[in-house]
Order: C-alpha cells, then sequence, then structure tokens
C-alpha cells in the first residue's frame, strides 16, 4: 500500500545576492550577464593582507528596523547582522508567498536555517558590553530561535552548520517532514557574510579559492571556488 505524502512547494522567495537587493535584480543581472564579483574598498582595501580582492558584496547591511522586530535597542546593536538579513528576508518570503505574516501565528511552521562562521560570534568573546545582549545576539541559534519567536511558529526552529550544503540539508529535511505530515509549512534558508579579509586564508591554505574575480560554478572549467 503506498504511502500517501502531501505536496510541497516553494511559494515564496526572498533573499539579498551580490549587488542585487531581491530575486529580481538578480535575475536582471544574470540575463544581462554582469559579474556581481567587483572589487573595491566597500569590505576591505584591494589586495589588504594579501587577500584575494574580487568579492560579491550585498548592499545595505547596516540598516535594521528593531522597532518592527521588536528587537530591544541594545539587542539590535550587538545582534549579528546575519541573524538582521535572516530575519528580514524570511519575511520577505513570507510576503512573496502572497501572506501576511500575522498568517503564520501559532502554526507549526518550522525553520531551517543554515550559515557558517560568523564573525560577530567570534568578536563577543571578547566583548564586555551588554554582556547578556552579546550572548543573544551573536549565537547563531538565534537565526532561526529569533524567527520563530517573533512570528510564535510552534514548528521545530534551528539553525545548521553544514557548511555549503546546509541550505539544500535544510531544504530536504523541511519537505520530508511537510511530506509526512509532521508540519504544516517551513522557511528555509542560509545566510553568509564575509567583512575580514582574514577569513580568507584558511580557505587560500588549502587553495580552494578562485583567484580572478569570476565565478564558475556550472562551467566545465571551473578552478575552485
Amino acid at each position: 500500500m503506498a504511502v500517501h505524502k502531501d505536496e510541497v512547494v516553494i511559494s515564496g522567495i526572498g533573499g539579498l545576492f551580490p549587488e542585487s537587493n531581491n530575486i529580481t535584480e538578480l535575475s536582471d543581472l544574470l540575463f544581462q550577464k554582469k559579474n556581481g564579483v567587483t572589487i573595491d574598498s566597500r569590505r576591505w582595501k584591494p589586495n589588504k593582507l594579501g587577500a584575494f580582492s574580487g568579492t560579491g558584496k550585498i548592499k545595505n547591511i547596516d540598516t535594521f528596523d528593531s522597532t518592527f522586530f521588536r528587537a530591544h535597542p541594545k539587542l539590535a546593536q550587538v545582534m549579528d547582522t546575519m541573524t538582521k538579513i535572516c530575519l528580514e528576508r524570511s519575511i520577505e518570503a513570507i510576503i512573496d508567498a502572497g501572506l501576511s505574516p500575522a498568517d503564520l501565528h501559532g502554526t507549526n511552521t518550522g525553520v531551517f536555517l543554515g550559515s557558517a562562521i560568523s564573525e560577530t560570534e567570534l568578536s563577543a568573546v571578547n566583548s564586555d558590553s551588554f554582556v547578556g545582549f552579546v550572548m543573544l545576539g551573536s549565537s547563531r541559534t538565534m537565526q532561526a530561535n529569533r524567527l520563530s519567536f517573533l512570528l510564535n511558529l510552534t514548528g521545530p526552529s534551528f539553525t545548521m552548520d553544514g557548511g555549503w550544503i546546509c541550505g539544500s540539508d535544510g531544504l530536504k529535511k523541511a519537505k520530508e517532514m511537510i511530506e509526512n505530515g509532521l508540519l504544516s509549512s517551513a522557511i528555509v534558508g542560509v545566510t553568509n557574510l564575509t567583512l575580514r579579509p582574514e577569513l580568507q586564508f584558511p580557505f587560500q591554505g588549502l587553495n580552494r579559492l578562485n583567484k580572478s574575480n569570476q565565478t564558475k560554478p556550472f562551467s566545465s572549467d571551473v578552478k575552485n571556488i
């Protein structure tokens, strides 16, 4: 006897991408064959500390509506920028699906987010200001948990550290749980933000970085990442 599985659809999308504030701008950039990898000093000066200069940069990372997201001003001041991005883009995806965030209040909705190294998390060890807020603001667990709290979601809520595959892992887990009737819906996302050149060096040592200002993930002559 065949096991019944609920149909799963992706109903809304949101995101920030290199030189693109949303999916529409990203598609325009790609179809116009523009390069989202740029060499400039918005993150660090080119060739600083010997780091590669070509990087993909998202815009407007210094803005956050703490009132809308019900974050204490001191918490907003020390909150990881990746957590802020997760909150903002999740709301964007919900609206893109034709829903109001209030429509999800109290629902069995899971949150599956992924990220890797957090610069805020590393610097929090040496911080002695707003100690309690730093703990909450820098923890990557809060990327998912803060969203669940904000929307009063009752499904599982966790942040995965799975390198480059945590996004696909989250999507797979969410799909399986919805198919099996364990969840009514899910929010899945990943975030990555590099503000300091030092984070390049471990990957440089492994010879895993592309030295040019072009990425070729689907090309037959791809060299590193």
